[in-house]
């Protein structure tokens, strides 16, 4: 793993969500539930991320920092697009 970054989705409709980006080269397929399980038997529930995201790398500000706001937008789409494709409503309604 080359980086982690967690941002909290306050706009999902099942209240807020914890959202883990993780930066690697592993296969991501493996390495979300190898994360999920070590943060679940470590961390506090509250503190435990609902989502692992795999990326190739963080979006940064003109001051070289992770832009927190682009993980954020980018847990969103993430979020509608899994909704889509399961055919529910991102937003939670009916």
């Amino acid at each position: 793993m080359h980086g982690a970054a967690v941002v909290v989705d306050d706009e999902a409709a099942a209240g807020p969500l914890l959202i883990a980006f993780v930066q690697t080269a592993a296969d991501p397929d493996t390495l979300a539930g190898r994360l999920w399980e070590h943060a679940r038997t470590t961390l506090p529930a509250s503190s435990v991320p609902q989502e692992f995201i795999v990326v190739d790398s963080f979006p940064s500000t003109v001051s070289h920092k992770t832009d927190y706001l682009a993980l954020e937008r980018l847990a969103r789409r993430h979020r509608t697009r899994r909704a889509e494709a399961a055919g529910a409503d991102p937003c939670g309604g009916d």
